[in-house]
This record gives C-alpha cells, structure tokens and sequence, in this order.
C-alpha cells in the first residue's frame, strides 16, 4: 500500500469522528432555543412519553 493511499484512510476515519463527535454536540449538548433551550436528548427525555401518548 503506497502511503498516499494510507492518509486518504486516515483522513477519511478522521473525518467520520469529526461527523460523529458534531452530531453527538448537536444532539446532546447544544440547546435549541425552539425547544425552550433543552438539548433534543433533555427535550426527548421529559417529553418524549407525553408526544408517543398523544400520536396514538
């Protein structure tokens, strides 16, 4: 394997953590302010069982 090869491996794992580690700050440590500032997870968490209830 040539290492031109090996740095496009590398750049393309670096870029996947880059992906995962945004969407993990979006989701749970960024507060949204049309969800009176909670995270989606705290959003989720406190009334996540009173929206499944109500879409039934």
């Amino acid at each position: 394997m040539k290492l031109k090869n090996i740095l496009i491996v590398v750049k393309d794992i670096s870029l996947i953590t880059c992906k995962e580690e945004y969407i993990r700050f979006y989701n749970e440590l960024r507060p949204h302010q049309t969800m009176n500032y909670k995270t989606p997870q705290a959003f989720e968490d406190n009334y996540g069982s009173v929206l499944s209830e109500s879409s039934v």
